[in-house]
């Protein structure tokens, strides 16, 4: 069996990962590791059961019982959010939390989490949401928003597939506008440098242009300029065309454009543009290493470096002094995986550094990462049909919790109740694709959040003649807002 025939196909995860079928890596292990961002890839039989006396066992769960805390529900419902009390007071004054998930296919983590942004935002003073979406995606759909689109179709257009074409992402698309007109509204933003958006692919070469423009650039000034549009558009629109050979001239021609925007008096919208050459440029290494036999560890090393750039890039410059809450895989969030025991030897994860441990080491306590483990249920993405998640590893984290007797838990693991306790011991469990490994989780995230029984995403309704009415008419609105004042004013007699 080739690597391919064993991962999920999951191609809205990583879609610079072409593998094709048929390519042959030299074995399972090398991109094993990549595997625990789908799902369930990497059961190591080497860790399937985990050498805990009862005793001790025992002795674990009563721990448990005294230090976790119960979450009473995953949906937002009343807006009472004293059970997620603990949760804020571990957080404290820390101005970046990263929320992550085992999967992309975690219906329940996708409610949860929607309640804990709202928590954050309403209690806390986060006013910020990031996702694991393109970094222009997102920026293009909240420019839309506060110009007066503010609609949940908008919203989700500036979020990756994987999430917002579910039924569990509604209700923050919804919480996101209404909040969009409220004196403090929740902002939307995006860290990924992939380009694999709808927007990015329908949008991004157009809005270069018109940024071009406005800053009175001339493309005639830009070396190469017709080659670097045609192999950004290869790059966006069809990946598995794109050619893997390092081109020279796409550098020089980004970094020309960058030394174009980069001047004194630079504009905030100049200077989003020369983050996202920066991105563009990373995006572009990373496709170029990302072959079917290709070095995945590195190029995904590439892509979690330049997402915690933009993450900072959007903390220290756009949103300066302001708090930000963003998810994205637990393998992205992680502050520190070289540690992992995977249990497959040359798995990659010794030379892998996360996006969350880029942020660690720039932002230090001003960072709170939350894994997520469940013990039952199943998952599964859009793509794919729901898969049952494996059992549980006798005496892991995920089997003490069980037995603590949680339906929905938190566990602080940042604070001193663990201080020479099991849980800063090497323990299995499974915050990554569900696979089993080994850790001294404490290193790894600051804070666990147990589910019994996990479920998974489901897709959200197919729009009704009505909703796509609407949408034609947003849309021809937005196209008429450039318009005359007289021709705007016929398109809104129209429209009432």
């Amino acid at each position: 069996m080739s690597v391919t025939d064993q991962l999920p196909a999951w191609r809205a995860y990583m879609p610079s990962i072409r593998m094709t079928r048929g390519a042959n890596p030299s074995s399972l292990t090398r991109s094993c590791w990549l595997a625990t961002i789908t799902l369930f890839a990497c059961a190591s039989p080497q860790l399937k059961s985990e050498a805990v006396d009862v005793r001790e066992r025992d002795s674990r769960v009563a721990w448990l019982r005294q230090n976790a805390t119960t979450i009473r529900t995953a949906d937002v419902d009343s807006g009472d959010f004293a059970d997620l009390a603990p949760l804020g007071h571990a957080i404290g004054n820390a101005r970046l939390v990263l929320l992550g998930e085992p999967s992309h296919g975690d219906g329940t983590v996708v409610r949860l989490r929607t309640r804990i942004i709202a928590y954050l935002h309403q209690v806390h003073g986060f006013d910020v949401v990031a996702s694991e979406s393109g970094f222009f995606d997102a920026d293009l759909a909240w420019q839309w928003m506060r110009s007066g689109e503010r609609s949940t179709s908008t919203i989700a257009s500036g979020v990756h597939g994987a999430w917002s074409a579910t039924a569990e992402f509604q209700p923050l698309a919804e919480y996101i506008k209404r909040s969009a007109e409220s004196p403090r509204p929740l902002e939307l933003a995006g860290y990924d440098s992939q380009l694999s958006g709808r927007l990015s692919q329908q949008q991004l070469i157009p809005q270069l242009r018109r940024q071009l423009a406005n800053s009175s650039i001339d493309t005639l000034s830009i070396s190469g300029w017709s080659e670097f549009i045609a192999r950004l558009d290869s790059l966006m629109i069809r990946p598995a065309s794109w050619n893997p050979v390092p081109n020279q001239q796409f550098t020089l021609s980004l970094n020309a454009l960058m030394a174009q925007f980069d001047r004194d008096g630079a504009t905030e919208r100049e200077q989003f543009w020369i983050q996202l050459l920066r991105s563009i440029s990373a995006y572009a290494r990373q496709s170029e290493m990302a072959t079917p036999r290709g070095d995945y560890t590195a190029a995904s090393s590439i892509r979690d470096e330049q997402m915690a750039d933009n993450l900072l890039w959007l903390m220290n410059t756009r949103y300066r002094g302001r708090r930000v809450v963003a998810w994205g895989a637990s393998l992205h969030t992680a502050r520190e995986v070289t540690t992992i025991d995977p249990g497959e030897p040359n798995s990659g994860f010794d030379r892998f550094i996360s996006m969350g441990g880029h942020l660690s080491r720039s932002l230090g306590h001003g960072l709170y990462s939350i894994g997520f483990v469940a013990s039952d249920g199943k998952a599964g993405t859009l793509q794919r049909s729901t898969q049952a998640l494996p059992p549980i590893t006798p005496g892991s984290l995920e089997d003490v919790f069980r037995e603590s007797g949680f339906d929905l838990a938190f566990l602080d693991l940042a604070g001193v109740h663990v201080n020479g306790t099991w849980v800063q011991t090497r323990v299995v469990a499974g915050p990554f694709g569900y696979a089993p490994m080994r850790a001294i989780w404490p290193s790894v995230f600051d804070g666990m959040i147990y589910i019994h029984t996990m479920q998974p995403v489901h897709e959200v309704s197919a729009p009704t003649k009505v909703d796509k009415c609407r949408s034609q008419v947003a849309t021809l609105w937005s196209d008429c807002k450039s318009s005359s004042a007289a021709d705007s004013a016929v398109v809104s007699r129209a429209i009432r």
